[in-house]
């Protein structure tokens, strides 16, 4: 069931419709605004819109590496459990 959460990103106050937990949602709304501020203070002269984009590319670099590593691991674990398996 949806439900409205407030969050706040770059000093702006947003409400928004989630049926997500509000710890998930919270915290990644203060991951998104820490990168904001991050990179804001190192390029003060980009837009909003191009510093949003830009955290949005660092973010979902993130999630591909991480998802790269899950399947590399899967694959290790696939391959001792087969060994466990033959061995026994």
């Amino acid at each position: 069931m949806q439900k409205q959460l407030k969050i706040t990103l770059n000093g702006k106050q947003y409400s928004i419709a989630t049926d997500e937990h509000d710890q998930d949602i919270l915290r990644a709304a203060e991951l998104v605004d820490t990168l904001f501020k991050a990179k804001n203070e190192k390029m003060p002269t980009l837009s909003e819109d191009k510093i949003a984009l830009m955290v949005a590319l660092h973010i979902a670099t993130d999630l591909l590496k991480s998802q790269r590593l899950l399947a590399a691991d899967e694959m290790r674990l696939g391959h001792i459990v087969s060994l466990v398996a033959d061995a026994a």
